[in-house]
This record gives C-alpha cells, structure tokens and sequence, in this order.
C-alpha cells in the first residue's frame, strides 16, 4: 500500500527518518509518542487526530488552489490601480494569498483541467449578479478528484460568495467528501464554512468547523469531529494574517490534544500533543500534507 503520510523529522534526540502513514487503518503518525508516558489508548487517538487534521487541511488546500486556480481577478482591484489609488484590504490580503500558494499551485496547475464552464444570472439582495460554475478534475498521485465550484459576482466585479464541492475515491473503494462556503461582507471580513465526511467500511466520520475572517487574513474558527461511534471532538482553529493556521483537537474522554500548525503553501505542518492528565507536551514531529492524497484515521 502507497504511504501518504510520512514523518519528515522528529524533535526529539533521536534523528529518526521513519515511514509514518499508511493508506489503511489507524496511521502511526507520530512514532515519537512511543517515547512519551501516555496510554495506549492515547497514543491511537493521538494517531487518529493528526491523520484527521491532516487529512482535512490537505482537502481545505485543495479547495484554495482551485478557488486560486479560477479566480479571474478583481474588477474593483483594477479600478482602483487605474485610479491611482492604493487597492482595498481584501484584494491586499488575497494578493498575498496567492503569492504564498504560489509554488503549489505552479506545481498542482498541470493536475487541474477545467472541464466546463457555465454563468446564470442570479439576484443577491436586490442585485442582478452573475454566478459562474465551473467543473474540475484534480488529479493527485493514484488519485483523482473532483470538484465544483460556483463563484457569484456582483456588478462591480467583487466576489460575493464561493461555493465549494469535493469528491475523491480512493483505491481501496473509501471515499472523502469536502464542503466549503466563503461569504464575503463589503469591509473585507468573511465566514467559511466547512464539512467533510469519509467514509470507511460503510462508517462515517464527519468533520464540522467554521471560522470568521478579518480583511487582513486573520481567523478564529471552532468545529467538531464526529466519529462512526457517535463521540465528538472539539476543534479550534486559529489563523494569523501572515498564514500560519493552527488547528487544535481534543480528546476529553482520552485526556488528549493534539495541535497540528501549517503554513499556507507549506508541504509540511507540526504536530505537538498534549496529555491533558498531567498537562505534559511533546513536539512529535513533522507531516507532510502534500503527499499522495490522504485518508482521515479508520477507527
């Protein structure tokens, strides 16, 4: 089976290279946490959050480069470097976006083919706006995705809503669906919400979250991971305006937390967990999360 995602480097004394993930089941993820006093039972939940929150920031990756990918530009940007004037706060920060995803999307750009393009005309409070559909493959190593994605514009050109779908089937017939929704408010803030299910030997896990943005880029979001037996884990999410986006889960039952932290464009995020009974950390090490297409954690 194809490994998809691997430790790159361990911050501990030990210099380990160590394969981490496998397509199928419960990924060791962070070997490193043999070396560290929790429960057996904490060490797979451990396992099961970083390979869920890995999972799902390879797909919210996914889902920006292709927003990236069909984005024409700004109409109201354009005005404004025509006028003279200094561009808004949004176009500023989606700007630097684009400049910190650029070498994945360089890289991806030839694995995303458009395979159709459709514009209606839509009302938007009031406004007579035009919302353009557009339908991608997105191929990834062995496996290939696809998505939708509806983009509504208003008469200015400014970007009101994008609407996001995903689906990807893996090799061994488990399947991964992604839903993102982005509002954008005229003083550059924006909501994202997001929804993601795997499903696994006819069991689901179910992946909730949804962050608020200011005009700089900045975020704070919380959500929730429901497994197939019906547990909930709670999820934070922080993102500061240069792009660095931590996501923090926990596992009350478990008495453990993970934190996983990635840069936007980065191929590569940190994980530390945390025994929440003895308030110990560890740093366990660092993931790829541009591999080969990964898998949330089977239970």
């Amino acid at each position: 089976m194809r490994r998809t995602v691997r430790t790159l480097a361990l911050a501990t004394a030990c210099s380990l290279l160590v394969a981490a993930c496998d397509a199928v089941g419960t990924a060791n993820v962070l070997p490193a946490l043999k070396s560290v006093r929790l429960s057996g039972q904490q060490q797979t939940i451990a396992n099961q959050l970083v390979t869920d929150v890995v999972a799902n920031a390879q797909a919210y990756t996914d889902l920006d480069l292709a927003a990236l990918f069909t984005d024409g530009g700004s109409a109201a940007a354009y005005r404004a470097q025509r006028a003279g004037g200094k561009p808004p706060a949004a176009q500023q920060r989606d700007t630097k976006v684009k400049e910190r995803f650029k070498q994945q999307l360089d890289k991806h750009k030839g694995g995303m083919k458009a395979t159709s393009v459709a514009t209606e005309s839509v009302t938007v409070d009031g406004v007579a706006c035009v919302a353009t559909t557009t339908q991608l493959q997105f191929s990834r190593g062995a496996v290939t995705q696809s998505q939708t994605l509806t983009r509504t514009v208003d008469p200015d050109g400014d970007v009101l809503k994008v609407v996001q779908d995903m689906s990807r089937t893996f090799q061994n017939g488990h399947s991964f669906t992604a839903h993102r929704e982005r509002t954008n408010a005229a003083d550059g803030s924006y909501t994202v919400l997001y929804h993601s299910e795997a499903t696994m030997k006819g069991r689901t896990r179910v992946v909730d979250w949804t962050r608020t943005g200011a005009a700089d880029g900045s975020e704070t979001g919380t959500g929730t991971i429901k497994r197939a037996n019906g547990t909930i884990v709670t999820i934070t999410v922080t993102k500061t305006a240069d792009g660095v986006t931590t996501t923090v889960t926990k596992d009350t039952a478990a008495k453990v937390g993970v934190e996983v932290a990635q840069t936007d464009g980065a191929t590569e995020a940190t994980a530390k967990v945390t025994d929440s009974s003895t308030g110990t950390e560890t740093v366990a090490g660092t993931v790829t999360v541009d591999a080969e297409a990964t898998e949330p954690a089977a239970e």
